[in-house]
C-alpha cells in the first residue's frame, strides 16, 4: 500500500512537471512568433503587418499579387529581414540544444561553450583570419570558417586530453579550461601585433 501511493505520488509529481515544462515551451515559442513579427515591422522602412502577411503570401502564392505593394517593401521582408530573423531562430535552437547537451553529458548545469574553451578557440581562429589573412578558405566565408575550424581543433585537443588521462566530468572540465586560457594568450597575443584598424574589427 506504501509503495502504491508512492509510486502515485512520484506519477503526480512527474505529471505536473511535464504539464509545467509544456506550458514553458508553448510560452516560449509564441513569444518567439510575436517578437519575429515585431521585427518584420520595425527597421528603416516601416512596414504595416498587413502588408508583411502580403508580402509573404504573395512569396508563397505569386498568383494572389497585391499591386499596393512596393518593390522596396518586398525586398526589405524577403530578401533582408526574413533570412534574419529565421537565421537568429536557428541559431538560437542551435545554441540552446549544444547547452543542454554539454551540460547534460558533464552533468554540470554551469557548463558553457568558454568553459571548454570553444569561444576563445573561436576567437583566435576569428583573429587569424583578421590579422594575418590565414584560413582553409578565402572570401567573405574566411572568418566564419576559421572560427568553426578552431572550435574544431579545441575539441580534437579536448579528446586527446580525455582519453589519455580518463574520461570522467571533471578532467574534461579542467582540460577545457586550460586549453581555453592557451587560446585565450594566442588571441591577446594577435591583438598585439594587430593594427589599429585590425583591433577595431577583432573587438
Amino acid at each position: 500500500m506504501h509503495t502504491d501511493n508512492l509510486v502515485q505520488n512520484i506519477e503526480d509529481i512527474y505529471s505536473s512537471s511535464t504539464h509545467r515544462k509544456t506550458l514553458v515551451i508553448i510560452g516560449i515559442i509564441t513569444a518567439d512568433i510575436a517578437l519575429a513579427l515585431v521585427s518584420l515591422r520595425l527597421g528603416a522602412l516601416p512596414i504595416t503587418v498587413r502588408k508583411i502577411a502580403s508580402v509573404i503570401i504573395f512569396k508563397i502564392f505569386p498568383f494572389l499579387n497585391d499591386n499596393s505593394l512596393t518593390l522596396f517593401e518586398r525586398v526589405a521582408v524577403i530578401d533582408i529581414r526574413l533570412p534574419r530573423i529565421i537565421m537568429a531562430i536557428v541559431c538560437g535552437i542551435g545554441f540552446a540544444a549544444t547547452g543542454t547537451a554539454m551540460q547534460g553529458v558533464l552533468r554540470n548545469p554551469l557548463v558553457s561553450s568558454m568553459t571548454l574553451g570553444l569561444t576563445q578557440a573561436a576567437g583566435f581562429g576569428a583573429a587569424l583570419a583578421i590579422v594575418l589573412d590565414l584560413g582553409l578558405i578565402g572570401g567573405r566565408y574566411l572568418i566564419t570558417a576559421n572560427s568553426f575550424l578552431l572550435c574544431l581543433v579545441c575539441l580534437g585537443f579536448i579528446y586527446g586530453i580525455v582519453r589519455l588521462r580518463g574520461a570522467s566530468p571533471e578532467t574534461v572540465i579542467l582540460a577545457g579550461i586550460a586549453i581555453g586560457f592557451l587560446f585565450s594568450a594566442m588571441l591577446s597575443f594577435m591583438e598585439y601585433i594587430a593594427s589599429e584598424e585590425q583591433i577595431k574589427e577583432l573587438v
